[in-house]
């Protein structure tokens, strides 16, 4: 937890390990108390703001207004920039900031299984204040000239490191590769300098005067992961923090979670269900052996297992009922996250549908001028599907593969299409389902 959270900048701190071995070699938690003087020196006003707008909170909260908007489940589109210094392009393998599809397919599983407490999965629990977040998360699958995408974007850079500490590194790298934060969720993997492995911008305030030189720039307003700690795989350079959690606790600081522990001795997330915990579990044991605290004269035991602590990646299973609350009051009260909800509400967002269906394909026909089909596909919850295109002779031309993707409107280029009638077949794990579009 971050006592002065709003307006600051989260630092996750935390073990760095080598490819081949779980010893800890540094020990360095979030940057709390150095950030968190420049930021007073700064603005005088900060510490009154950020008192502001926990109250407001509160308010909130007490309103039931959270449970209120949190009705409907909310598909946020990610785009993950992969910024690399292979310079010959190879993707995937040992020590390879250029990291393949599958170690980032692997991650939007697990922020699945996470956020939405998925049964038969790592991300469930039997807590009876465990949540169901209502947030899922998708690769974007147009980019914000509405073409045809995968959500991955790959760029070569010389830098052999990004400081996260530095703003200007971070707004290095969302101008090297970035998409409009208020449309989409940006996810920078990259080599991280120092011992860091992730980084997160917490959402911008409530638009008070002289605010905007701390809330960071709004080009990099996303999450920031080392290549090492993003997703599942072989190539992941830790045993300790090898599950894809640090992404899932980054995304929890850049939708206004704070550490349980307060960053400071027996600190506050403001979160009533969360227990008060004297500092984070910075062990390196992977039995999850409980840890406890004597915040209020009596012994209780810190719940370990909560996302936002500092765990190893198989203890965490855990969000609570308080912690929804305030992300989706976050959601609400955050400009610049509002401002996504809505975009994805208006423009993005499909009902789920308990079969799957194609509501339509446009344009249809395509002419040479535009060969960017849109089909609009009704899943219920995340599916993984695939998409072939089929020519009159009956062979497969074209096939793309959408890991965990909800209902969506999905992009395919056809630019490469010789004129005719196709079959657009979609199918799910159980089901499949077919239209024609002509190319002319």
């Amino acid at each position: 937890m971050r006592p002065w959270g709003w307006f600051s900048i989260a630092f996750c701190i935390v073990f760095y390990l080598s490819e081949k071995s779980i010893a800890q070699t540094t020990i360095q938690r979030c940057a709390t108390t150095s950030y968190d003087s420049l930021l007073k020196a700064k603005n005088p006003v900060y510490r009154k703001s950020r008192e502001r707008f926990e109250e407001l909170l509160q308010q909130y909260q007490k309103s039931g207004k959270a449970a209120r908007i949190a009705e409907n489940t909310l598909t946020i589109p990610v785009v993950v920039h992969v910024i690399h210094n292979n310079q010959n392009g190879t993707v995937g393998g040992t020590n390879n900031s250029n990291i393949s599809d599958d170690q980032i397919h692997e991650q939007i599983r697990v922020l699945n299984e996470d956020y939405r407490r998925k049964e038969n999965t790592n991300g469930f629990n039997t807590n009876p204040i465990g949540a169901d977040v209502n947030i899922q998360f998708v690769l974007a699958s147009s980019d914000p000239n509405g073409l045809a995408t995968d959500g991955i974007i790959r760029t070569y850079s010389s830098k052999s490191g990004f400081d996260p500490e530095s703003s200007e590194d971070r707004h290095t790298l969302a101008t090297i590769s970035g998409w409009p934060t208020d449309r989409y969720l940006n996810i920078w993997v990259t080599t991280l300098s120092g011992n860091t492995i992730g980084y997160a911008q917490f959402p911008d305030g409530t638009g008070l005067a002289g605010l905007d030189a701390i809330n960071g720039y709004e080009d990099s307003d996303g999450v920031f992961i080392h290549y090492g700690a993003f997703g599942v795989g072989p190539y992941i350079s830790s045993s300790i923090y090898d599950l894809g959690r640090t992404t899932t606790h980054e995304i929890g600081h850049w939708l206004g979670l704070l550490h349980t522990w307060g960053d400071t001795y027996c600190g506050t997330d403001y979160i009533d269900d969360t227990p008060v915990a004297a500092s984070a579990n910075n062990s390196s044991s992977l039995n999850c052996v409980p840890v406890y605290s004597n915040c209020t004269d009596t012994q209780t035991r810190n719940m370990i297992e909560n996302y936002m602590d500092y765990s190893p990646d198989l203890c965490m299973n855990i969000f609570t009922l308080g912690q929804k609350d305030r992300i989706w009051l976050t959601l609400d009260l955050s400009p610049r996250r509002k401002k996504l909800v809505q975009y994805v509400q208006t423009e993005n967002q499909l009902p789920e549908s308990d079969k799957l269906t194609i509501r339509n394909s446009y344009p249809n026909p395509l002419s040479s001028d535009n060969r960017n089909l849109r089909l609009e596909v009704l899943l219920k919850g995340t599916q993984d599907i695939t998409v072939d295109i089929i020519n009159r002779l009956g062979g497969i031309v074209k096939t793309s593969q959408y890991p965990q993707i909800a209902s969506s409107n999905i992009g395919i280029d056809l630019t490469t299409m010789a004129q005719g009638i196709y079959l657009v077949r979609v199918r799910t794990a159980n089901e499949e389902k077919a239209t024609k579009v002509i190319v002319y």
